[in-house]
């Protein structure tokens, strides 16, 4: 089995695409394990490469670290890394995002943008 280290860019575009820019919002980033953990490069690339992105679309930086860990936290809730690598390819191929990535990016800005 290959480990990305690497961010997962395509991903990350992907479900940025989805974010909405908000002003800010105050919430703690969950705290408890993942079902599947992906390795702490993984995540950090992730969270550093979604965060940078949203960022430059105009979101307030903790905003989209928050959003971007909850992303992050989520995806390792419903995909192991496995799945999670097939996703990537799927949508770096042109195919769209699972219906999944929908529910995942609802729960994660309703949890950190007021409404």
């Amino acid at each position: 089995m290959t480990m990305i280290t690497r961010p997962i860019p395509t991903l990350v575009i992907s479900l940025l695409g989805l974010l909405l820019p908000q002003s800010s919002a105050l919430g703690l980033v969950n705290k408890q394990q993942p079902v599947n953990q992906y390795s702490p490069e993984v995540v950090s690339g992730f969270i550093n490469s979604c965060t940078e992105a949203a960022t430059s679309d105009g979101v307030e930086f903790q905003l989209a670290q928050n959003i971007c860990s909850c992303y992050i936290y989520e995806i390792q809730n419903m995909y192991t890394f496995e799945q999670f690598e097939t996703i990537d390819r799927q949508v770096a191929e042109g195919q769209p995002l699972p219906p999944a990535f929908q529910e995942i990016v609802s729960t994660c800005i309703n949890r950190y943008v007021p409404q």
